[in-house]
């Protein structure tokens, strides 16, 4: 299995978010276009700068002789095997970057795209987020076979078909497959994110901003629960959170402090405290708001929310 990757240099302790780029099918017929067009797109850069893997499959045949079982097999294959430079990992990794399953991106220009459409009807519950630049999916069939319940195994009395599964698309184009996209997506299920512009040109910043770094897919259902969540770049934000340190044993520790909105900051020794603690491999910005306190605290003014986060997860 024959692909490009780049392991951001900001990759260690966190959970890592991947990305699979999809260029068009001449831009992906060896390992050095490959190379070439993750550069030259900007998402090579983009992934150093979220801390994420890059994935870029070589299709040498072109995309329309893949199946669209490639990236899940990839996947599952490989996300052992990437490494941080740094050295530094989860405990119990052993130097082993954790490409978690929640955090998987897809973004497809051309040809490439039509592929990364069908990868999203036939494995709705595979990515978070995936962006269509140009064309959209041509095979809807796959759309009415039972989901593989991708993130939990083995769940009793679940039968829900791939069109029942909810998906976040973004859309880049007015082409006819973009518009049957559109329309396919949204009407199969009603708690999918779909949004469509009349452009081809959004930049890996656009994307990442606001799709990526907003979108998650929780494991808590047998395809996972698409959700907002806070993202690295709004957590670390000043207005959002106070971020401040604690030194406890020798070892310093990062906290942010969530007051309720329209709570006045001189009056916050009133209200009570929720600490609210993350587990191994969610670090503090995307475990921060994935339970909802921050939303109670906000309805009810009767607590702030504190969130430490674990020196090396």
């Amino acid at each position: 299995m024959n692909y490009y990757s780049y392991v951001s240099t900001r990759t260690g302790c966190d959970a890592v978010p991947t990305v699979f780029l999809c260029p068009p099918s001449a831009d992906a017929a060896s390992l050095s276009a490959a190379e070439r067009f993750a550069e030259q797109s900007g998402w090579k850069q983009k992934a150093g700068e979220m801390a994420a893997v890059l994935i870029v499959p070589v299709v040498e045949r072109g995309w329309q002789a893949e199946s669209p079982d490639l990236l899940m097999d990839l996947y599952k294959s490989e996300k052992g095997k990437f490494r941080a430079p740094s050295g530094e990992s989860i405990p119990g990794r052993d130097g082993a970057l954790w490409l978690w399953e929640t955090i998987l991106y897809g973004v497809g220009f051309g040809d490439g795209a039509t592929f990364l459409g069908n990868t999203g009807v036939a494995h709705p519950g595979f990515f978070a987020v995936t962006a269509l630049i140009g064309e959209g999916p041509d095979r809807y069939e796959p759309g009415n076979e039972l989901s593989e319940h991708w993130l939990v195994a083995d769940p009793k009395d679940y039968h829900v078909r791939n069109f029942e599964v909810p998906v976040a698309v973004d859309l880049y184009g007015n082409g006819p497959t973009l518009r049957r996209a559109a329309y396919w997506f949204r009407k199969n299920t009603a708690t999918s994110r779909v949004r469509s512009f009349d452009r081809s040109d959004p930049t890996p910043e656009e994307i990442f901003v606001t799709l990526f770094d907003t979108t998650i897919r929780w494991k808590n259902g047998p395809d996972g629960a698409l959700s907002s969540y806070c993202g690295r770049a709004a957590f670390e934000a000043e207005g959002r959170y106070r971020h401040s340190k604690v030194i406890a044993g020798e070892q310093e520790y990062p906290y942010a402090v969530y007051l309720p909105k329209g709570a006045p900051k001189n009056g916050s020794e009133e209200l009570a405290v929720v600490f609210n603690i993350h587990g191994r491999g969610e670090p503090a910005w995307l475990f921060a708001e994935k339970n909802g306190w921050q939303t109670l605290a906000d309805e009810t003014k009767e607590f702030m929310v504190v969130t430490p986060d674990s020196a090396g997860n």
